[in-house]
């Protein structure tokens, strides 16, 4: 992984902008295109057989190598099915017979030797990026969604015109893949995790701080620069998916991930998928109220969980703590807010008294949050967690206090320092799982190359 500067000066944009033209003109055309939940636009006449595929592809991923015996034993398909739909797959180039030394000893048991099939890691590549409000993180996955190469590439996108941040995101991604010895050709789909409200379906952010404007149909103005299908989620949503894949969730099925920083985030798990709402909105837990008339916050509205125990909130609930002005930038206060832990840590008791109280604040949110979702497990994430020590345990008893007797001592929790590869991650197996149900995406762009 890499950082370097992201400044483009007039002549770097011609150039970027003179690429992106010929990138457009040389293009081939492509299949469907990706505009927000792949499943919904790209599906197979026979619906119930692309749901098998996509079953057979996302058992490959978590399981394989596999046989096509165990395959029909874990999904419950008959065995001529699983044949039929692994002999197809197998045509298309999205799946391989796995050589190894367990497949070699097969070969001495009496009988046919089972095969054991995986997926192709070549099948096809996507990108996911964290934008965040100090950096942004990019990251390049093969068909398994193993991380080729990131970059984390710092750029202050807070109230950003979003074409700056488009502009500045466009090169992040092309620098990255190449880094890969790909092409942009070669890359299927690219997912960006958007601090705020963002529908996917559509592509739009209705808000977020890094946008001078809203809302944004940022997945088309990204799209439109790179000419590749480009989804937006909220930026919680690939976290969430990420701890599900290769995480602190992969053994629960419904679970809540909570990111405490300059806001509040969470990204919801139930029965193993993302829960997004009707909307796309479900994850809007920093904006919840908690005091009526309470402090601004930045939405515009008084009283959010954010304004309470947001890093802005923190540092004035420090006072005269703060050694020096606090400025907008945000890398400003990510230096402040860990000042003030250094000095707690030192033996600060009125700072402690302040994270302490961020515990409190929080977990009488998440008790209100437990009696409607039941979460078995409660993952905390983000930059807040270097004063997790004061936090958590006042979490836990304002929680513990606010629900009902049957919940209490049931609940899991787990505190993840988390970098953002690991979000990038998993905003490349977002859009890896809408591959892996609409396998007609990856013949449509096979066939336009061919």
């Amino acid at each position: 992984m890499r950082k370097q500067d992201m400044t483009l000066d007039n002549a770097a944009r011609r150039k970027q902008t003179a690429a992106r033209e010929e990138r457009m003109r040389t293009r081939p055309p492509k299949g469907p295109q990706l505009v927000g939940e792949l499943a919904d636009r790209t599906r197979e006449p026979d619906s119930v057989r692309s749901d098998n595929i996509g079953f057979v592809l996302d058992i490959l991923r978590q399981e394989g190598p596999i046989s096509r015996i165990e395959i029909s034993a874990a999904l419950e398909l008959s065995r001529s099915t699983v044949t039929e739909i692994t002999a197809e797959l197998l045509n298309d180039g999205l799946i391989q017979v796995h050589e190894d030394e367990e497949a070699a000893d097969s070969a001495t048991v009496r009988g046919r030797p089972r095969v054991r099939l995986s997926l192709n890691p070549r099948a096809a590549y996507a990108v996911g990026v964290r934008l965040g409000l100090s950096q942004i993180t990019v990251s390049v996955t093969d068909f398994v969604c193993d991380v080729l190469h990131s970059s984390t590439l710092p750029f202050r996108s807070s109230r950003q015109a979003p074409e700056v941040v488009a502009d500045v995101v466009e090169d992040a991604i092309l620098r990255t893949v190449a880094d890969c010895d790909l092409k942009l050709s070669d890359i299927n789909a690219v997912c960006v995790g958007v601090p705020g409200m963002v529908d996917s379906k559509l592509g739009i952010c209705h808000w977020s701080p890094a946008f001078s404007r809203i809302p944004v149909p940022f997945a088309d103005l990204l799209s439109q620069r790179l000419n590749i299908p480009v989804v937006i989620e909220t930026h919680t949503v690939p976290l969430a998916t990420a701890e599900r894949n290769f995480g602190s969730a992969q053994d629960q099925d419904t679970c809540v991930v909570i990111t405490l920083g300059h806001g509040v985030g969470m990204g919801i798990l139930i029965n193993g998928e993302v829960y997004r709402g009707a909307h796309g909105f479900a994850s809007e837990f920093s904006h919840t109220k908690i005091e009526e008339g309470g402090p601004l916050c930045e939405c515009g509205q008084h009283g959010c969980l954010e304004a309470h125990i947001g890093f802005r909130a923190i540092l004035q609930a420090a006072g005269e703590e703060v050694a020096g002005p606090v400025s907008e930038d945000p890398r400003s206060r990510e230096r402040k807010v860990l000042e003030l832990i250094e000095r707690a840590d030192a033996g600060n008791e009125h700072l402690r008294t302040v994270f302490a109280q961020v515990g409190t604040y929080l977990g009488r949110s998440l008790a209100n949050l437990c009696g409607v979702i039941d979460p078995a497990r409660i993952i905390f994430s983000g930059l807040n967690m270097r004063s997790s020590h004061y936090w958590l345990e006042p979490a836990k008893t304002a929680l513990f206090a606010n629900v009902r007797a049957p919940m209490q001592g049931r609940l899991e929790f787990v505190v993840n320092d988390r970098d953002d590869v690991f979000w990038s991650r998993g905003a490349a197996a977002l859009v890896l799982h809408q591959l892996y149900r609409s396998p007609l995406l990856l013949r449509a762009k096979k066939s336009a190359a061919q």
